[in-house]
Protein backbone atom coordinates (compact mmCIF):
# COMPACT_ATOMS: atom_id res chain seq x y z
CA UNK A 1 0.00 0.00 0.00
CA UNK A 2 1.32 3.40 -0.92
CA UNK A 3 0.43 6.49 1.10
CA UNK A 4 2.23 9.49 -0.39
CA UNK A 5 2.21 12.55 1.80
CA UNK A 6 4.00 15.51 0.04
CA UNK A 7 5.68 17.77 2.51
CA UNK A 8 5.33 20.85 0.25
CA UNK A 9 2.67 21.52 -2.34
CA UNK A 10 3.91 22.11 -5.90
CA UNK A 11 3.42 25.78 -7.10
CA UNK A 12 0.41 26.32 -9.29
CA UNK A 13 1.70 29.49 -10.99
CA UNK A 14 4.77 31.58 -11.53
CA UNK A 15 5.32 34.59 -9.30
CA UNK A 16 6.57 37.64 -11.24
CA UNK A 17 8.52 40.33 -9.44
CA UNK A 18 8.22 43.71 -11.21
CA UNK A 19 10.59 46.61 -10.61
CA UNK A 20 10.27 50.14 -11.95
CA UNK A 21 13.15 52.54 -12.34
CA UNK A 22 13.45 56.26 -13.20
CA UNK A 23 14.11 57.34 -16.69
CA UNK A 24 12.14 54.43 -18.13
CA UNK A 25 15.29 52.52 -18.81
CA UNK A 26 14.66 49.56 -16.38
CA UNK A 27 13.84 45.81 -17.11
CA UNK A 28 12.07 42.82 -15.25
CA UNK A 29 12.88 39.02 -14.23
CA UNK A 30 11.14 35.77 -12.69
CA UNK A 31 12.15 32.71 -10.33
CA UNK A 32 10.58 29.08 -10.05
CA UNK A 33 10.09 27.04 -6.74
CA UNK A 34 11.39 23.39 -7.20
CA UNK A 35 8.72 20.60 -7.09
CA UNK A 36 8.60 18.17 -4.09
CA UNK A 37 9.51 14.47 -4.68
CA UNK A 38 6.67 12.11 -5.73
CA UNK A 39 6.38 8.47 -4.44
CA UNK A 40 4.35 6.56 -7.01
CA UNK A 41 4.51 3.19 -5.18
CA UNK A 42 6.04 1.52 -2.12
CA UNK A 43 5.25 -2.15 -1.31
CA UNK A 44 6.55 -5.35 0.40
CA UNK A 45 6.58 -8.59 -1.61
CA UNK A 46 5.59 -10.96 -0.22
CA UNK A 47 3.45 -8.93 2.17
CA UNK A 48 3.02 -11.99 4.45
CA UNK A 49 6.05 -14.18 5.22
CA UNK A 50 7.16 -16.90 7.63
CA UNK A 51 9.51 -16.02 10.47
CA UNK A 52 13.10 -16.32 9.26
CA UNK A 53 12.24 -15.58 5.62
CA UNK A 54 12.96 -12.35 3.67
CA UNK A 55 10.74 -9.91 1.80
CA UNK A 56 11.59 -7.29 -0.82
CA UNK A 57 10.69 -3.63 -0.34
CA UNK A 58 10.35 -1.94 -3.76
CA UNK A 59 9.43 1.60 -4.76
CA UNK A 60 8.95 4.02 -7.59
CA UNK A 61 10.04 7.62 -6.78
CA UNK A 62 10.69 10.77 -8.84
CA UNK A 63 12.13 14.16 -7.93
CA UNK A 64 14.20 12.89 -4.97
CA UNK A 65 17.88 13.24 -4.28
CA UNK A 66 17.99 10.88 -1.25
CA UNK A 67 15.90 7.93 -0.06
CA UNK A 68 15.69 6.41 3.43
CA UNK A 69 13.68 3.55 4.98
CA UNK A 70 12.95 3.07 8.66
CA UNK A 71 13.06 1.23 10.94
CA UNK A 72 16.39 -0.50 10.68
CA UNK A 73 17.18 -0.07 6.96
CA UNK A 74 18.64 3.43 6.56
CA UNK A 75 19.65 5.20 3.32
CA UNK A 76 18.84 3.24 0.15
CA UNK A 77 19.43 3.58 -3.60
CA UNK A 78 17.92 1.98 -6.63
CA UNK A 79 14.34 0.66 -6.61
CA UNK A 80 14.36 -2.21 -4.04
CA UNK A 81 16.00 -3.68 -0.95
CA UNK A 82 15.59 -7.05 0.82
CA UNK A 83 14.77 -7.20 4.56
CA UNK A 84 14.20 -10.04 7.08
CA UNK A 85 11.97 -8.70 9.86
CA UNK A 86 11.74 -10.74 13.07
CA UNK A 87 8.16 -9.57 13.65
CA UNK A 88 5.43 -7.80 11.70
CA UNK A 89 6.80 -4.39 10.75
CA UNK A 90 5.49 -1.24 9.03
CA UNK A 91 8.30 0.36 7.03
CA UNK A 92 8.33 4.10 6.15
CA UNK A 93 10.01 5.34 2.94
CA UNK A 94 11.14 8.99 3.04
CA UNK A 95 12.05 10.67 -0.27
CA UNK A 96 13.87 14.02 0.03
CA UNK A 97 14.75 16.62 -2.63
CA UNK A 98 15.22 20.34 -3.24
CA UNK A 99 11.44 20.82 -3.20
CA UNK A 100 10.91 19.09 0.17
CA UNK A 101 10.14 15.49 1.27
CA UNK A 102 7.45 12.82 0.78
CA UNK A 103 6.70 9.62 2.77
CA UNK A 104 4.90 6.30 2.15
CA UNK A 105 4.43 3.13 4.22
CA UNK A 106 4.46 -0.62 3.50
CA UNK A 107 3.70 -3.38 6.01
CA UNK A 108 5.37 -6.84 6.14
CA UNK A 109 3.32 -9.29 8.24
CA UNK A 110 5.43 -12.05 9.88
CA UNK A 111 3.68 -15.30 10.89
CA UNK A 112 5.13 -18.27 12.82
CA UNK A 113 6.36 -21.35 10.95
CA UNK A 114 3.84 -24.22 10.87
CA UNK A 115 4.62 -26.83 13.53
CA UNK A 116 3.58 -30.48 13.92
CA UNK A 117 3.93 -31.88 17.44
CA UNK A 118 2.60 -35.35 16.67
CA UNK A 119 0.67 -37.35 14.07
CA UNK A 120 -0.40 -40.81 15.20
CA UNK A 121 -2.70 -43.68 14.29
CA UNK A 122 -4.50 -45.78 16.88
CA UNK A 123 -4.42 -48.70 16.58
CA UNK A 124 -1.45 -49.00 14.23
CA UNK A 125 -2.57 -52.47 13.09
CA UNK A 126 -6.19 -53.28 12.22
CA UNK A 127 -7.92 -56.38 10.81
CA UNK A 128 -9.13 -56.34 7.19
CA UNK A 129 -12.11 -53.96 7.00
CA UNK A 130 -11.15 -52.30 10.29
CA UNK A 131 -10.45 -48.61 10.79
CA UNK A 132 -8.06 -46.51 12.86
CA UNK A 133 -8.22 -43.04 14.38
CA UNK A 134 -5.73 -40.46 13.11
CA UNK A 135 -4.88 -37.70 15.59
CA UNK A 136 -2.74 -34.68 14.68
CA UNK A 137 -1.38 -32.08 17.08
CA UNK A 138 -0.12 -28.96 15.31
CA UNK A 139 0.03 -25.15 15.49
CA UNK A 140 0.43 -22.04 13.34
CA UNK A 141 -1.40 -23.28 10.30
CA UNK A 142 -4.25 -25.32 8.86
CA UNK A 143 -3.95 -29.11 8.61
CA UNK A 144 -4.95 -31.44 5.76
CA UNK A 145 -4.56 -35.24 5.62
CA UNK A 146 -4.44 -37.05 2.28
CA UNK A 147 -6.07 -40.37 1.45
CA UNK A 148 -9.55 -38.84 1.35
CA UNK A 149 -9.42 -37.52 4.94
CA UNK A 150 -9.26 -33.77 4.21
CA UNK A 151 -9.07 -30.88 6.68
CA UNK A 152 -8.38 -31.78 10.32
CA UNK A 153 -8.40 -29.94 13.63
CA UNK A 154 -5.45 -30.10 16.01
CA UNK A 155 -6.07 -32.62 18.77
CA UNK A 156 -9.29 -34.01 17.24
CA UNK A 157 -9.25 -37.62 15.99
CA UNK A 158 -10.64 -38.60 12.60
CA UNK A 159 -11.50 -42.10 11.36
CA UNK A 160 -9.73 -43.61 8.34
CA UNK A 161 -12.77 -45.66 7.38
CA UNK A 162 -12.57 -49.40 6.52
CA UNK A 163 -9.14 -50.50 5.24
CA UNK A 164 -8.48 -53.45 2.95
CA UNK A 165 -4.70 -52.94 2.97
CA UNK A 166 -2.07 -50.94 4.82
CA UNK A 167 -1.82 -47.23 4.12
CA UNK A 168 0.48 -44.34 5.00
CA UNK A 169 -1.27 -41.02 5.58
CA UNK A 170 0.47 -37.65 5.19
CA UNK A 171 -0.46 -34.61 7.29
CA UNK A 172 0.41 -31.24 5.74
CA UNK A 173 0.20 -28.04 7.83
CA UNK A 174 0.35 -24.73 5.91
CA UNK A 175 0.55 -21.24 7.46
CA UNK A 176 -0.89 -18.01 5.93
CA UNK A 177 2.46 -17.31 4.24
CA UNK A 178 2.24 -20.57 2.32
CA UNK A 179 5.03 -22.34 4.23
CA UNK A 180 4.25 -26.00 4.86
CA UNK A 181 5.53 -28.93 6.91
CA UNK A 182 4.40 -32.55 6.90
CA UNK A 183 4.41 -35.79 8.90
CA UNK A 184 3.21 -39.33 8.24
CA UNK A 185 1.33 -42.05 10.12
CA UNK A 186 1.00 -45.63 8.91
CA UNK A 187 -1.85 -48.07 9.54
CA UNK A 188 -1.06 -51.73 8.80
CA UNK A 189 -3.71 -54.33 7.99
CA UNK A 190 -3.19 -57.85 9.34
CA UNK A 191 -5.49 -60.83 9.89
CA UNK A 192 -4.00 -60.92 13.37
CA UNK A 193 -5.93 -58.79 15.84
CA UNK A 194 -5.50 -58.17 19.55
CA UNK A 195 -8.28 -57.04 21.84
CA UNK A 196 -7.93 -53.94 24.04
CA UNK A 197 -5.99 -54.52 27.24
CA UNK A 198 -8.26 -55.07 30.25
CA UNK A 199 -8.62 -53.40 32.69
CA UNK A 200 -8.34 -50.17 30.68
CA UNK A 201 -6.59 -47.08 32.11
CA UNK A 202 -6.73 -48.18 35.75
CA UNK A 203 -5.38 -46.33 38.78
CA UNK A 204 -3.18 -48.45 41.04
CA UNK A 205 -1.19 -48.02 44.24
CA UNK A 206 2.61 -48.39 44.20
CA UNK A 207 3.75 -51.97 44.78
CA UNK A 208 0.35 -53.59 44.17
CA UNK A 209 -0.44 -56.39 41.69
CA UNK A 210 -2.88 -56.25 38.76
CA UNK A 211 -3.79 -59.08 36.38
CA UNK A 212 -4.15 -57.80 32.80
CA UNK A 213 -5.67 -59.70 29.89
CA UNK A 214 -5.78 -59.43 26.09
CA UNK A 215 -6.77 -61.89 23.37
CA UNK A 216 -5.12 -62.52 19.98
CA UNK A 217 -7.49 -63.66 17.21
CA UNK A 218 -7.31 -64.24 13.46
CA UNK A 219 -4.19 -66.48 13.50
CA UNK A 220 -3.43 -69.97 14.93
CA UNK A 221 -0.79 -68.76 17.38
CA UNK A 222 -2.75 -66.87 20.05
CA UNK A 223 0.13 -66.38 22.48
CA UNK A 224 0.51 -62.93 24.05
CA UNK A 225 3.79 -61.29 25.12
CA UNK A 226 3.53 -58.74 27.94
CA UNK A 227 5.74 -55.73 28.69
CA UNK A 228 5.57 -52.65 30.91
CA UNK A 229 7.43 -49.34 30.85
CA UNK A 230 7.94 -49.59 34.63
CA UNK A 231 7.36 -52.20 37.31
CA UNK A 232 7.49 -55.95 36.63
CA UNK A 233 5.10 -58.11 34.61
CA UNK A 234 4.91 -61.92 34.37
CA UNK A 235 4.36 -63.94 31.18
CA UNK A 236 0.77 -64.41 32.39
CA UNK A 237 0.16 -60.62 32.47
CA UNK A 238 0.34 -60.13 36.26
CA UNK A 239 1.92 -56.69 36.72
CA UNK A 240 3.49 -55.33 39.91
CA UNK A 241 3.39 -51.53 40.12
CA UNK A 242 6.73 -49.74 40.61
CA UNK A 243 7.70 -48.00 43.83
CA UNK A 244 7.47 -44.55 42.24
CA UNK A 245 4.15 -42.89 41.27
CA UNK A 246 3.54 -41.83 37.67
CA UNK A 247 2.08 -43.10 34.39
CA UNK A 248 3.07 -46.61 33.23
CA UNK A 249 2.29 -48.15 29.85
CA UNK A 250 1.37 -51.85 29.86
CA UNK A 251 1.56 -53.47 26.39
CA UNK A 252 0.25 -56.78 25.07
CA UNK A 253 1.69 -57.98 21.74
CA UNK A 254 1.08 -60.99 19.52
CA UNK A 255 4.05 -63.38 19.82
CA UNK A 256 3.63 -64.41 16.18
CA UNK A 257 3.06 -60.85 14.83
CA UNK A 258 4.80 -58.45 17.27
CA UNK A 259 3.49 -55.36 15.43
CA UNK A 260 -0.03 -56.35 16.47
CA UNK A 261 -0.28 -54.92 19.95
CA UNK A 262 -2.47 -52.99 22.33
CA UNK A 263 -1.63 -50.97 25.41
CA UNK A 264 -3.19 -49.20 28.34
CA UNK A 265 -1.88 -46.48 30.64
CA UNK A 266 -1.85 -47.11 34.36
CA UNK A 267 -1.73 -44.16 36.73
CA UNK A 268 0.39 -45.26 39.66
CA UNK A 269 -0.34 -43.28 42.82
CA UNK A 270 1.38 -43.17 46.19
CA UNK A 271 0.11 -45.42 48.95
CA UNK A 272 -1.96 -43.66 51.60
CA UNK A 273 -0.05 -43.28 54.85
CA UNK A 274 -1.00 -42.05 58.30
CA UNK A 275 1.98 -40.90 60.35
CA UNK A 276 0.02 -39.72 63.39
CA UNK A 277 -3.52 -39.44 64.79
CA UNK A 278 -4.18 -38.27 68.32
CA UNK A 279 -6.48 -36.35 70.64
CA UNK A 280 -5.52 -33.43 72.84
CA UNK A 281 -6.30 -33.94 75.64
CA UNK A 282 -6.73 -37.72 75.50
CA UNK A 283 -9.04 -37.74 78.58
CA UNK A 284 -11.74 -35.21 79.34
CA UNK A 285 -14.38 -34.69 82.01
CA UNK A 286 -18.01 -35.48 81.14
CA UNK A 287 -19.23 -32.78 78.73
CA UNK A 288 -15.67 -31.86 77.80
CA UNK A 289 -14.20 -31.67 74.27
CA UNK A 290 -10.89 -32.65 72.66
CA UNK A 291 -9.13 -31.68 69.44
CA UNK A 292 -8.35 -34.47 66.95
CA UNK A 293 -5.29 -34.05 64.67
CA UNK A 294 -4.31 -36.44 61.88
CA UNK A 295 -1.07 -36.26 59.91
CA UNK A 296 -1.20 -38.20 56.64
CA UNK A 297 -0.18 -38.27 52.98
CA UNK A 298 -1.06 -40.02 49.74
CA UNK A 299 -4.83 -39.53 49.91
CA UNK A 300 -7.83 -37.71 51.38
CA UNK A 301 -8.77 -38.10 55.03
CA UNK A 302 -12.10 -38.44 56.85
CA UNK A 303 -12.91 -39.04 60.52
CA UNK A 304 -16.01 -40.94 61.66
CA UNK A 305 -18.47 -40.16 64.46
CA UNK A 306 -19.73 -37.04 62.69
CA UNK A 307 -16.38 -35.32 62.13
CA UNK A 308 -16.14 -35.72 58.30
CA UNK A 309 -13.32 -34.62 55.95
CA UNK A 310 -10.09 -33.43 57.57
CA UNK A 311 -6.87 -31.86 56.34
CA UNK A 312 -3.49 -33.24 57.31
CA UNK A 313 -2.08 -31.47 60.35
CA UNK A 314 -5.24 -29.40 61.00
CA UNK A 315 -7.05 -30.04 64.29
CA UNK A 316 -10.83 -30.48 64.51
CA UNK A 317 -12.92 -30.43 67.73
CA UNK A 318 -14.89 -33.46 68.90
CA UNK A 319 -17.66 -31.46 70.55
CA UNK A 320 -18.95 -32.28 74.06
CA UNK A 321 -18.51 -35.92 75.11
CA UNK A 322 -20.65 -37.79 77.64
CA UNK A 323 -18.75 -41.09 77.33
CA UNK A 324 -15.43 -42.34 76.04
CA UNK A 325 -15.30 -42.50 72.26
CA UNK A 326 -12.92 -43.94 69.69
CA UNK A 327 -12.41 -41.97 66.50
CA UNK A 328 -11.02 -43.51 63.31
CA UNK A 329 -9.33 -41.54 60.54
CA UNK A 330 -9.53 -43.16 57.10
CA UNK A 331 -7.15 -42.08 54.31
CA UNK A 332 -7.95 -43.29 50.76
CA UNK A 333 -6.05 -42.69 47.51
CA UNK A 334 -7.40 -42.53 43.95
CA UNK A 335 -6.81 -46.28 43.48
CA UNK A 336 -9.11 -47.12 46.38
CA UNK A 337 -6.32 -48.17 48.77
CA UNK A 338 -7.30 -47.37 52.34
CA UNK A 339 -5.45 -47.08 55.64
CA UNK A 340 -6.99 -46.33 59.03
CA UNK A 341 -5.86 -45.35 62.48
CA UNK A 342 -7.83 -44.82 65.66
CA UNK A 343 -7.52 -42.69 68.75
CA UNK A 344 -9.69 -42.58 71.84
CA UNK A 345 -10.87 -39.71 73.96
CA UNK A 346 -11.55 -41.10 77.42
CA UNK A 347 -14.35 -39.86 79.68
CA UNK A 348 -14.38 -41.06 83.32
CA UNK A 349 -11.92 -43.19 85.28
CA UNK A 350 -12.83 -46.94 84.77
CA UNK A 351 -10.32 -49.02 82.78
CA UNK A 352 -11.77 -49.73 79.35
CA UNK A 353 -10.50 -51.29 76.14
CA UNK A 354 -12.12 -49.34 73.37
CA UNK A 355 -10.68 -51.37 70.51
CA UNK A 356 -8.12 -54.09 69.78
CA UNK A 357 -7.43 -54.83 66.13
CA UNK A 358 -5.12 -56.83 63.88
CA UNK A 359 -4.31 -55.30 60.48
CA UNK A 360 -4.54 -57.21 58.27
CA UNK A 361 -6.64 -59.85 59.97
CA UNK A 362 -5.66 -62.44 57.33
CA UNK A 363 -2.20 -62.89 55.79
CA UNK A 364 0.03 -65.33 53.96
CA UNK A 365 2.65 -67.30 55.91
CA UNK A 366 5.78 -65.15 56.16
CA UNK A 367 3.88 -61.85 56.15
CA UNK A 368 3.22 -59.68 59.20
CA UNK A 369 0.28 -57.94 60.87
CA UNK A 370 0.01 -54.94 63.19
CA UNK A 371 -1.75 -55.25 66.56
CA UNK A 372 -3.08 -52.06 68.12
CA UNK A 373 -5.15 -51.59 71.26
CA UNK A 374 -6.94 -48.42 72.32
CA UNK A 375 -7.71 -48.25 76.02
CA UNK A 376 -8.20 -45.67 78.77
CA UNK A 377 -7.63 -45.43 82.52
CA UNK A 378 -5.24 -48.40 82.50
CA UNK A 379 -2.31 -48.73 84.87
CA UNK A 380 -0.68 -51.34 82.57
CA UNK A 381 -1.52 -53.48 79.54
CA UNK A 382 0.01 -56.43 77.74
CA UNK A 383 -0.60 -58.83 74.85
CA UNK A 384 0.09 -62.56 75.07
CA UNK A 385 1.97 -64.84 72.62
CA UNK A 386 5.22 -63.06 73.41
CA UNK A 387 4.14 -59.54 72.42
CA UNK A 388 4.45 -58.15 75.95
CA UNK A 389 3.69 -54.73 77.44
CA UNK A 390 1.92 -52.26 75.16
CA UNK A 391 0.74 -48.64 75.37
CA UNK A 392 -2.62 -47.35 74.19
CA UNK A 393 -2.48 -46.58 70.48
CA UNK A 394 0.97 -48.20 70.09
CA UNK A 395 1.50 -50.67 67.26
CA UNK A 396 3.07 -54.12 67.68
CA UNK A 397 4.21 -56.07 64.61
CA UNK A 398 3.65 -59.85 64.70
CA UNK A 399 4.42 -62.61 62.18
CA UNK A 400 2.60 -65.73 63.40
CA UNK A 401 3.44 -69.12 61.91
CA UNK A 402 -0.21 -70.16 62.09
CA UNK A 403 -3.64 -68.75 62.83
CA UNK A 404 -3.37 -67.05 66.24
CA UNK A 405 -5.80 -65.32 68.60
CA UNK A 406 -4.11 -62.53 70.59
CA UNK A 407 -5.52 -61.29 73.92
CA UNK A 408 -5.03 -57.75 75.20
CA UNK A 409 -5.28 -57.46 79.00
CA UNK A 410 -5.57 -53.95 80.48
CA UNK A 411 -5.21 -53.49 84.25
CA UNK A 412 -6.79 -50.56 86.10
CA UNK A 413 -9.77 -49.43 88.15
CA UNK A 414 -12.64 -51.91 87.69
CA UNK A 415 -10.34 -54.22 85.70
CA UNK A 416 -8.89 -56.23 84.25
CA UNK A 417 -10.41 -55.57 80.81
CA UNK A 418 -9.90 -58.15 78.05
CA UNK A 419 -10.22 -57.99 74.26
CA UNK A 420 -9.09 -60.44 71.57
CA UNK A 421 -7.99 -60.14 67.91
CA UNK A 422 -7.39 -63.08 65.57
CA UNK A 423 -4.85 -63.24 62.75
CA UNK A 424 -5.69 -65.94 60.19
CA UNK A 425 -2.59 -67.35 58.44
CA UNK A 426 -2.93 -68.87 54.97
CA UNK A 427 -0.16 -71.00 53.47
CA UNK A 428 1.97 -69.41 50.76
CA UNK A 429 1.44 -70.79 47.27
CA UNK A 430 4.40 -72.96 46.22
CA UNK A 431 5.10 -74.94 43.06
CA UNK A 432 7.23 -78.06 43.43
CA UNK A 433 7.13 -79.01 39.78
CA UNK A 434 5.45 -78.33 36.44
CA UNK A 435 6.35 -80.39 33.38
CA UNK A 436 5.10 -81.70 30.06
CA UNK A 437 5.45 -85.41 29.23
CA UNK A 438 6.48 -85.94 26.57
CA UNK A 439 8.18 -82.58 26.11
CA UNK A 440 8.48 -83.19 22.34
CA UNK A 441 5.49 -84.50 20.36
CA UNK A 442 4.68 -85.09 16.69
CA UNK A 443 2.51 -82.40 15.01
CA UNK A 444 -1.20 -82.96 15.60
CA UNK A 445 -0.64 -84.86 18.85
CA UNK A 446 -0.57 -83.62 22.43
CA UNK A 447 1.29 -83.89 25.69
CA UNK A 448 0.27 -84.28 29.32
CA UNK A 449 0.90 -81.42 31.77
CA UNK A 450 1.48 -82.36 35.40
CA UNK A 451 1.76 -79.79 38.18
CA UNK A 452 2.76 -80.39 41.79
CA UNK A 453 1.92 -77.52 44.12
CA UNK A 454 0.66 -76.55 47.57
CA UNK A 455 -0.93 -73.58 49.28
CA UNK A 456 -3.51 -72.60 46.70
CA UNK A 457 -5.60 -73.40 43.65
CA UNK A 458 -3.84 -74.08 40.34
CA UNK A 459 -4.76 -72.96 36.86
CA UNK A 460 -2.99 -73.33 33.50
CA UNK A 461 -3.43 -70.87 30.62
CA UNK A 462 -3.79 -71.64 26.89
CA UNK A 463 -7.30 -72.97 27.50
CA UNK A 464 -6.31 -75.74 29.95
CA UNK A 465 -8.01 -74.19 33.01
CA UNK A 466 -8.05 -75.41 36.66
CA UNK A 467 -5.73 -78.27 37.57
CA UNK A 468 -5.19 -80.50 40.60
CA UNK A 469 -1.78 -81.09 42.12
CA UNK A 470 -0.25 -84.33 40.83
CA UNK A 471 -3.01 -84.97 38.28
CA UNK A 472 -2.02 -84.81 34.62
CA UNK A 473 -4.15 -82.94 32.10
CA UNK A 474 -3.93 -83.24 28.27
CA UNK A 475 -2.93 -80.30 26.12
CA UNK A 476 -4.93 -81.48 23.11
CA UNK A 477 -3.47 -81.64 19.57
CA UNK A 478 -0.71 -79.09 18.89
CA UNK A 479 0.07 -77.42 15.58
CA UNK A 480 2.98 -75.34 16.92
CA UNK A 481 5.31 -75.23 19.96
CA UNK A 482 3.61 -73.78 23.00
CA UNK A 483 4.54 -72.47 26.45
CA UNK A 484 2.07 -73.15 29.25
CA UNK A 485 2.00 -71.05 32.45
CA UNK A 486 0.84 -72.51 35.75
CA UNK A 487 -0.47 -69.99 38.30
CA UNK A 488 -1.14 -71.03 41.90
CA UNK A 489 -3.09 -68.51 44.00
CA UNK A 490 -4.06 -68.69 47.66
CA UNK A 491 -7.19 -67.25 49.27
CA UNK A 492 -5.54 -63.82 49.60
CA UNK A 493 -4.57 -63.57 45.94
CA UNK A 494 -0.87 -64.24 46.46
CA UNK A 495 0.49 -66.13 43.46
CA UNK A 496 3.35 -68.33 42.28
CA UNK A 497 3.98 -69.19 38.63
CA UNK A 498 5.95 -71.71 36.59
CA UNK A 499 6.10 -72.60 32.89
CA UNK A 500 6.35 -75.78 30.81
CA UNK A 501 7.26 -75.88 27.12
CA UNK A 502 6.02 -78.45 24.58
CA UNK A 503 8.05 -78.64 21.36
CA UNK A 504 7.05 -80.32 18.07
CA UNK A 505 8.95 -83.40 16.88
CA UNK A 506 10.77 -83.03 13.53
CA UNK A 507 11.25 -85.91 11.09
CA UNK A 508 14.82 -87.24 10.59
CA UNK A 509 16.72 -85.68 7.68
CA UNK A 510 20.09 -85.86 5.94
CA UNK A 511 20.86 -89.54 6.72
CA UNK A 512 24.46 -90.48 5.87
CA UNK A 513 26.95 -93.26 6.83
CA UNK A 514 30.57 -92.87 7.87
CA UNK A 515 31.65 -95.30 5.11
CA UNK A 516 29.71 -95.14 1.85
CA UNK A 517 30.30 -96.90 -0.50
CA UNK A 518 31.81 -99.77 1.51
CA UNK A 519 33.87 -102.82 0.46
CA UNK A 520 34.68 -105.61 2.94
CA UNK A 521 36.70 -108.82 2.97
CA UNK A 522 35.06 -112.21 3.50
CA UNK A 523 35.75 -113.61 6.95
CA UNK A 524 37.07 -110.35 8.41
CA UNK A 525 34.93 -108.47 10.99
CA UNK A 526 34.05 -105.05 9.66
CA UNK A 527 34.44 -101.84 11.70
CA UNK A 528 31.02 -100.47 12.80
CA UNK A 529 29.59 -98.30 10.03
CA UNK A 530 27.85 -95.53 12.04
CA UNK A 531 25.02 -93.38 10.66
CA UNK A 532 24.43 -89.68 11.27
CA UNK A 533 21.40 -87.50 10.57
CA UNK A 534 19.85 -84.10 11.22
CA UNK A 535 16.29 -83.18 12.12
CA UNK A 536 14.47 -85.04 14.88
CA UNK A 537 15.79 -88.10 16.82
CA UNK A 538 15.57 -91.49 15.11
CA UNK A 539 13.44 -94.14 16.79
CA UNK A 540 14.05 -97.01 14.35
CA UNK A 541 16.22 -98.06 11.39
CA UNK A 542 15.39 -100.51 8.58
CA UNK A 543 17.23 -101.63 5.40
CA UNK A 544 16.07 -103.02 2.06
CA UNK A 545 17.00 -105.36 0.56
CA UNK A 546 18.53 -107.46 3.32
CA UNK A 547 22.30 -107.03 3.88
CA UNK A 548 24.77 -109.69 2.64
CA UNK A 549 25.17 -112.84 4.74
CA UNK A 550 27.03 -112.15 7.97
CA UNK A 551 26.23 -108.39 8.09
CA UNK A 552 23.39 -106.88 10.14
CA UNK A 553 21.75 -103.45 10.76
CA UNK A 554 21.04 -102.55 14.41
CA UNK A 555 17.38 -101.37 14.25
CA UNK A 556 17.87 -99.11 17.28
CA UNK A 557 21.20 -97.44 16.42
CA UNK A 558 21.39 -97.97 12.65
CA UNK A 559 25.01 -99.26 12.98
CA UNK A 560 26.03 -101.83 10.31
CA UNK A 561 28.33 -104.54 11.69
CA UNK A 562 29.29 -108.25 11.51
CA UNK A 563 31.58 -110.48 9.46
CA UNK A 564 30.90 -111.09 5.72
CA UNK A 565 30.48 -114.84 5.08
CA UNK A 566 30.41 -114.94 1.28
CA UNK A 567 31.41 -112.92 -1.75
CA UNK A 568 28.48 -110.76 -2.85
CA UNK A 569 28.23 -108.60 -5.99
CA UNK A 570 28.21 -104.87 -5.42
CA UNK A 571 24.65 -103.62 -4.77
CA UNK A 572 22.79 -100.62 -3.34
CA UNK A 573 20.95 -100.91 -0.03
CA UNK A 574 18.41 -98.38 1.23
CA UNK A 575 18.45 -97.56 4.95
CA UNK A 576 15.38 -95.77 6.34
CA UNK A 577 15.61 -93.76 9.60
CA UNK A 578 12.19 -92.96 11.05
CA UNK A 579 10.30 -91.48 13.99
CA UNK A 580 6.67 -90.57 14.64
CA UNK A 581 7.01 -87.41 12.52
CA UNK A 582 8.41 -89.05 9.35
CA UNK A 583 11.49 -90.66 7.86
CA UNK A 584 14.68 -90.11 5.85
CA UNK A 585 16.68 -92.49 3.60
Amino acid sequence: MVSPRPALAAPSALLFLLACGGGGGGGGGATTTPAAPVIASFAASPATLTAGQATTLSWSVSGATTLGISPGVGTVTGTSVQVSPAASTTYTLTASGAGGAATATATATVVPAPQITSFTASPVVVPPGGSATLTATFAHGSGVVDGGIGAVTSGAGVLTGPLASGRTYTLTVTNPAGSATSATATVAVSPAFISPVSPADPVRTVGTDTAFSATVTGIPDTRVAWSASAGAITPAGVWTAPAQPGPVTVTAASVAVPSVKASTTVQVVAAPEISAFGAQPSTVSPGGSAVLTATFSGGTGTVDNGIGPVASGVGVPTGPLAASRTYTVTVANAAGAVVTRGTTVGVGTTVEILSFTATPSALTLGESAVLKGIFVNATSAQVDHGVGVVASGAEAVVAPSGTTTYTLTAMGPGGPALRTATVTVHPAPAIQGFSAQPAVVPPGTGSTLTATFTGGAGSVDQGVGPVSSGVGVPTGPLASPRTYTLTVANALGRTATATAFVDLLAAPAGLTYATNPASYSVGAPIPPNVPSSSGGPVSAYAVTPGLPSGLALDPATGVVGGTPLAVTPQASYTVTASNAAGSAT
